[in-house]
């Protein structure tokens, strides 16, 4: 409250502080209204007339300039208009110019009411004459010259059709990445698509239907190196025409890892090796990663380390 009490303070001592000859002083309350506060507003310039008035926003009063128009006589505050016209300046002023009957009727003798029909137009001169009548035939021929575009169905009559063929400008079929028709245009298109699935051994699947895919795994081979032993493992990929990898196998490659020789001392050590699998799938066939024993002695253990493939367009 102390800081709201020196604000106003301070606000009325600077409008005091530039107070001119002839300029009113007024007195209100503080904000605590427990005192008055005096201080001097400026008056309006030039000998105008002004207005006391109270700024809601500010809590201050002032003195608000009088327009011209408001003539100040006495204690009289009289509006002027004498800069406007008045009606009977307006009325006097309109008299010169056609009343809406005047003109209808001035109006009457030039432009009457049409009494045409829907076969008539009006000349120049403003007579009326009869629309001569249309012409009446049977088209022949309609054609079309053209480099690369062929019309089919001319001479056409009063009926028929007109075909406009687009020459080939290719072979149709599904290509590496888009899908043509006969014309050229591209009817669609594909993207590659990268993934990195779960194999499992011995397991079926398929990778697309409709796409080749360019793969890679990688198959550990866990050989028992053993007195008389040749331990050794391989890795198959191949591919099958049915979902039970059962019919159709063509393969893909294959790799082999292990110790295909045989000890002369009694020793049991374990060996790991890796195969990797890298080929194509082709769309529309059954993949499965096979594995066997072909060495001699303890049969090797596999486990499937890694899995890539990608879809080609």
């Amino acid at each position: 409250m102390k800081k709201l009490i020196s604000a106003a303070l301070m606000l009325a001592a600077s409008l005091t502080a530039t107070a001119q000859g002839y300029d009113p002083v007024v007195s209100q309350y503080d904000p605590t209204g427990n005192s008055v506060q005096q201080y001097s507003i400026p008056k309006p310039t030039g000998g105008a007339n002004g207005l006391l008035m109270y700024d809601g926003t500010a809590k201050l009063q002032f003195l608000a300039t009088l327009d011209s128009k408001l003539v100040l006589s006495g204690t009289t505050l009289t509006l002027d208009l004498s800069a406007y016209t008045t009606s009977a300046a307006l009325a006097s002023t309109l008299a010169s110019y056609a009343t809406t009957s005047a003109l209808t009727s001035g109006l009457a003798a030039k432009f009457n009411a049409p009494a045409g029909t829907t076969a008539q137009y009006i000349r120049g001169d403003g007579s009326l004459a009869t629309l001569p009548a249309s012409g009446s035939g049977t088209v022949t021929s309609v054609g079309l010259t053209s480099s690369t575009l062929s019309v089919i169905g001319s001479p056409v009559t009063t009926s028929g059709t007109m075909t406009v063929n687009l020459p080939n400008a290719g072979t149709a079929g599904t290509y590496s990445s888009v899908t043509t028709d006969p014309q050229g245009r591209v009817t669609a298109g594909t993207t590659r698509s990268f993934a990195s699935p779960s194999r499992a051994l011995s397991s079926c699947f398929q990778i697309s239907a409709t796409r080749d895919a360019l793969v890679s795994y990688a198959v550990d081979v866990t050989t028992t190196v053993t007195l008389g032993g040749a331990p050794e493992g391989a890795a198959f990929l191949r591919t099958y025409t049915n979902s039970a990898c059962s019919a159709g196998q063509v393969g893909v490659i294959s790799g082999s890892s292990g110790q295909p020789t045989t000890l002369t001392v009694s020793v049991g050590q374990q060996i790991r090796g890796s195969v990797n699998l890298y080929g194509v799938v082709a769309a529309g066939t059954w993949a499965r990663i096979e594995t066997a024993s072909t060495g001699t002695g303890t049969a090797p253990t596999f486990a499937i380390r890694a899995e890539q493939q990608e879809v080609q367009l």
